[in-house]
């Protein structure tokens, strides 16, 4: 049900303002979507409100009248759930998919068995599908094809006006790419030094070495890092327990020398110490 005029103004009065990598994400994603242009992936650190941004978007083209409908897929029953109610929070407006409603959300798993009715919804509504944690679906794997959760999104991305992936991590540790996503070919030496979206735009769209010898290489529209969260004081320093290691080495750069510094460390398996 949706919530009346004075309590939709409250929650989102409640909210705190947009940090600023969701502003400027939300903007250039603003600027970017179109119908020649209907991918967008957010490649923000874990932790660092992607959800906040999705549904701030969502709230935006409608708005403006580019969306009528807003379609959240995520892993699991719980990120879903907070993700119905962030979009509830931010747009006014009811997302529990029945009669009335602005908005569903739903699991990867349900996808396939809904694919029909959701083909149906995006043929006749302007629709924009949010698809969290994009790293779990596969665009290809070898030569075998994409599994269920990529067949199912690529199936039904044709009927969506837009598209928006979120992920933290977006790689896979099957090497196979993911689906309705832009990718560089490289050769596989010049892999670090791949153009990232805001520095090259050119680069994007080159193919630089032939397929049989090339590495894919992701281009997200926008990237967040873990760096980026810490400098501004979204994230804190990840704390890393060490286990089952004898020898471990440290190598850093002094700040002021610049003079490389190593520092070895012997962790006992048994007992845990530090020597």
């Amino acid at each position: 049900m949706m919530l009346p005029p004075t309590s939709r103004h409250a929650a989102r009065s409640a909210l705190p303002p947009l940090r600023l990598w969701q502003s400027a994400c939300l903007q250039q994603a603003l600027a970017t979507l179109s119908p020649q242009h209907p991918h967008f992936l957010c490649q923000a650190t874990p932790g660092a409100g992607k959800m906040r941004l999705a549904a701030e978007l969502a709230n935006e083209l409608m708005s403006r009248g580019d969306i009528d409908y807003v379609l959240y897929c995520g892993p699991t029953r719980a990120v879903v759930q907070a993700a119905i109610e962030a979009l509830q929070t931010v747009t006014g407006k009811s997302m529990h998919g029945q009669l009335g409603a602005a908005g569903a959300g739903m699991t990867y798993q349900a996808l396939p068995g809904r694919l029909d009715a959701l083909k149906r919804l995006g043929q006749q509504h302007r629709v924009l599908l949010v698809w969290d944690e994009s790293h779990h679906a596969a665009g290809h794997l070898g030569g075998e094809g994409p599994n269920q959760w990529g067949s199912t999104l690529m199936a039904l991305e044709r009927h969506m006006a837009y598209t928006l992936a979120l992920s933290g991590t977006p790689w896979r540790t099957d090497g196979s790419c993911m689906p309705l996503l832009r990718y560089l070919e490289v050769a596989d030496g010049a892999k670090n030094t791949a153009a990232v979206p805001g520095t090259s735009e050119g680069a994007m769209t080159e193919r630089v070495a032939p397929a049989s010898a090339a590495a894919h290489v992701l281009q997200p529209d926008f990237v967040y890092t873990l760096q980026d969260a810490i400098r501004d004081g979204v994230c804190r320093y990840p704390r890393v327990q060490l286990v089952d290691n004898r020898a471990i080495e440290l190598s850093s750069f002094h700040p002021r020398t610049g003079r490389q510094e190593t520092l070895c460390v012997n962790l006992n398996p048994y007992t845990g110490s530090v020597s």
